[in-house]
């Protein structure tokens, strides 16, 4: 084998290698850190003090509930998350 043919063969196996680590494929994967119970209580938890903040004047319950459910997605996230596996 030609000094050639070894250096030709060391690129292929260097490019090769490259395009393996760029083949990563990101996949969800759901992961429940709670239960839907216990998510449902930490919602309603965080509903009643955004309406206590405001002085429980009533028609404002499902905005509550939404906020409350953002803010609680916002800081312990939803569940989700990214991973990447080697393809």
């Amino acid at each position: 084998m030609t000094r050639k043919d070894q250096s030709s063969r060391t690129r292929t196996k260097a490019g090769d290698a490259a395009a393996a680590s760029r083949a990563l494929v990101k996949i969800d994967v759901q992961v429940p850190w709670v239960t839907e119970s216990q998510r449902h209580e930490a919602v309603q938890v965080a509903a009643y003090y955004l309406a206590e903040r405001r002085g429980f004047q009533p028609g404002h319950e499902l905005e509550d509930w939404i906020n409350a459910e953002a803010r609680l997605d916002a800081t312990f996230g939803t569940g989700q998350r990214d991973t990447e596996v080697q393809h």
